[in-house]
C-alpha cells in the first residue's frame, strides 16, 4: 500500500529510538504502543495491530518527537534513514 510502512519496521524504529534516548518510555496499550515523553509526561499512541501503519501517523510522530526536544532532526533523520531504507 503506498504511504504505508509495514509495522514490524516501525517496531525495529521504536526500538532504535529507545535505545538511543533515556526521554522514552514505550508501553503496551492494547491495540496502540504508547510513547511517553519522560521529563513532560506528554504521550503518543502508535498504532501496532494492523500490517501497516499509515506515514502520515509516523510523520506526526516525528514532529512530536522534535516539538518535545527528545531528538534533534538531524539525530532523528538518522535514525529514520537507517530504519525505512
Amino acid at each position: 500500500m503506498p504511504g504505508d510502512i509495514k509495522t514490524k519496521k516501525v517496531l525495529n524504529f521504536l526500538r532504535k529510538i529507545q535505545n538511543e534516548s533515556d526521554d522514552l518510555e514505550i508501553k503496551e496499550g492494547g491495540r496502540h504502543l504508547k510513547v511517553k515523553c519522560i521529563h513532560n509526561s506528554s504521550a503518543f499512541p502508535v498504532p501496532c495491530s494492523h500490517r501497516y501503519v499509515n506515514i502520515f501517523i509516523l510523520k506526526r510522530f516525528r514532529s512530536w518527537l522534535i516539538k518535545n526536544k527528545i531528538f534533534s532532526e538531524e539525530m532523528l533523520e538518522k535514525l529514520w534513514n537507517s530504519s525505512f531504507s
